[in-house]
């Protein structure tokens, strides 16, 4: 049991290194695309910078809509993105950091107790991406079909996730109370759904994350659509908008510490599926990316993570059961 923890950690970064590996030979396969970096102005960076700002505080606005739902309690919304941002800067240095920095933080801070901290945090991821496939369906109902194979698009898969999604939570409830499972994870479930329910319960609350959602949707949107126009491709805005919700959705999966690799592979086939060269997409993806962790880092040891990485007690452990990043 001891050695579970260290071989996940190790075949994670196995992982890592496979799909950064394939970046690198998808960059020197394409290594004419290279010239294209000259095109990225400073504007293109300046606004990227702010992209990540407003993404950063929007989803943090976002949590915090939440947390007033499930922890039944106020906190102060800059203690809290003060919380967030440093924990959202732990997540991508090792991952689920962040989530018990912020669970010890809130607990030491606030009196809030680990378990409804969880509660909270799957019930924004459950949001998250509901609202994202939702967003893509909205947007892919009005834009030209994306295809997925001879004859089906995506428009009906997006709309059977989201379905199935929705009734998540009810269902894991239901699960955990009827089929025999380790008690973990029929705990997990039983959280999922206290979460979720007090949040659907707060119209107010729900209202408000899910504007906030909206925005942020929108900000990441921008943001991949402006990467690839520096580089001189135009990507359709209903494939934009599908691949950022699946993007976030396999960043809410935590495959590998920071989204590392599963990005670049993911705009490199974007790019391919717009006519592109694959290198294009991983150049888009390492633009964003540059810029993004180091904005994140600098708003992040401003607001004293340096501080909790000194403090192996403040992101050592797991709350609940090893709820997903976010």
């Amino acid at each position: 049991m001891s050695g579970r923890p260290g071989l996940k950690r190790a075949l994670r970064w196995a992982a890592v290194l496979l799909m950064l590996g394939a970046s690198a030979a998808l960059l020197w396969r394409g290594r004419d695309e290279l010239s294209a970096l000259r095109q990225v102005s400073g504007g293109v960076l300046v606004a990227l910078v702010l992209a990540q700002v407003l993404n950063l505080g929007l989803t943090g606005l976002r949590f915090h809509f939440v947390n007033g739902a499930v922890l039944e309690r106020e906190i102060a919304i800059a203690s809290w993105l003060r919380i967030f941002i440093v924990g959202r800067f732990l997540n991508v240095v090792a991952p689920q950091a962040g989530n018990v920095y912020r669970a010890v933080t809130l607990r030491q801070e606030l009196g809030v107790p680990p378990a409804s901290y969880a509660a909270a945090l799957l019930a924004v991821t459950w949001l998250l991406n509901l609202q994202n496939l939702l967003f893509a369906i909205a947007v892919l109902a009005v834009a030209p079909p994306v295809q997925i194979g001879p004859s089906a698009t995506v428009l009906p898969v997006a709309g059977l996730a989201a379905a199935v999604l929705a009734l998540a939570p009810p269902a894991l409830a239901a699960a955990a109370d009827w089929l025999p499972m380790p008690r973990r994870l029929a705990g997990t479930a039983r959280t999922v759904m206290r979460g979720t329910l007090l949040l659907v319960r707060s119209p107010k609350a729900l209202l408000g994350a899910a504007a906030a959602g909206l925005v942020v949707m929108g900000v990441v949107t921008a943001a991949v659509v402006l990467a690839f126009d520096s580089l001189g491709v135009q990507l359709p805005l209903g494939v934009a908008v599908l691949f950022v919700a699946l993007l976030q959705l396999s960043a809410t999966l935590s495959i590998t510490p920071g989204n590392l690799g599963v990005a670049e592979l993911g705009f490199a086939g974007l790019a391919e599926a717009t006519g592109q060269d694959a290198a294009v997409g991983v150049l888009a993806s390492g633009i964003i990316r540059a810029v993004g962790l180091t904005t994140l880092a600098i708003m992040a040891l401003s607001l004293g993570a340096l501080t909790a990485l000194r403090d192996p007690g403040a992101v050592d452990g797991d709350p609940e059961g090893g709820a997903p990043g976010a």
